[in-house]
């Protein structure tokens, strides 16, 4: 496994050396150039409702990224060059990426050859979906919930086998890392049906009724968790939706 382990941070430096190796900040699409003044996009991120355009205007689903700006935003201002802030994030999604993948083939498929859950890597990587959504598109949101999904699913799958609950706090904890993702609310979404039918899929294969009744609770204090943890943009979002799209709800 160490071995392993190691090409995939050999190999994501490797790229990410590439990637940057002109010192050129990196952007496409809608995003622009976020990695050329952080704090900008701090500041819309910082409230659930932006002062401009006009009168205003809610900024929830950009309250979301809240974590990620002020920590990227600390290194900016520390005197970091924006390239290398961005390298350094690139850096950490693909490497948790790879090794989330990893862990969940292995996981699941513990008679695998290891050079074949390493191709499971590359696969996910740089198969056709990827390279076109995801590399292509280059959405900074995109690529968090890119490295997100396979972390997530081995930690809930993990928690699910053993039986445990603290693979759900854990769970939860890892997300704050990832919080970016969720600053497009189709991805929370698209996560929780994706749980709910990993969920759903242990409870109906299960054969003693313990086990089945774990699996439901499990997803259940897995989702509450996240709603504690998310609070500062699931509340507001809530809110908004319940005041017909008209409250300026403040963080």
């Amino acid at each position: 496994m160490k071995k392993s382990i190691l090409f995939i941070l050999i190999l994501a430096t490797t790229l990410v050396s590439i990637w940057f190796k002109d010192r050129y900040i990196l952007g496409a699409a809608e995003d622009g150039l976020i990695f050329y003044n952080i704090s900008n996009y701090f500041h819309q991120a910082e409230f659930t409702w932006m002062e401009y355009p006009g009168l205003g205007s809610p900024s929830l689903i950009l309250v979301a990224g809240k974590p990620i700006y002020l920590l990227l935003s600390f290194l900016q201002e520390s005197g970091i060059p924006g390239f290398l802030v961005q390298a350094g994030v690139m850096w950490f999604l693909l490497v948790s990426a790879g090794i989330g993948v990893y862990l969940l083939v292995r996981e699941l498929f513990p008679k695998l050859s290891p050079k074949y859950i390493l191709f499971s890597v590359l696969f996910y990587w740089f198969n056709p979906i990827s390279i076109v959504d995801v590399w292509n598109r280059f959405l900074l949101n995109y690529i968090f919930f890119f490295a997100l999904l396979p972390v997530a699913s081995y930690f809930f799958i993990k928690g699910l086998r053993t039986g445990k609950f603290f693979w759900s706090f854990l769970l939860n904890t890892v997300l704050i890392f990832y919080s970016y993702a969720f600053s497009y609310v189709a991805f929370s979404i698209l996560l929780w049906i994706w749980l709910f039918f990993i969920t759903f899929y242990f409870a109906l294969f299960q054969k003693d009724r313990k086990s089945k009744v774990f699996s439901l609770k499990y997803f259940i204090l897995t989702l509450i968790l996240f709603c504690i943890a998310n609070f500062w943009w699931v509340l507001p979002l809530i809110s908004l939706n319940f005041s017909g799209g008209s409250s300026p709800t403040a963080d």
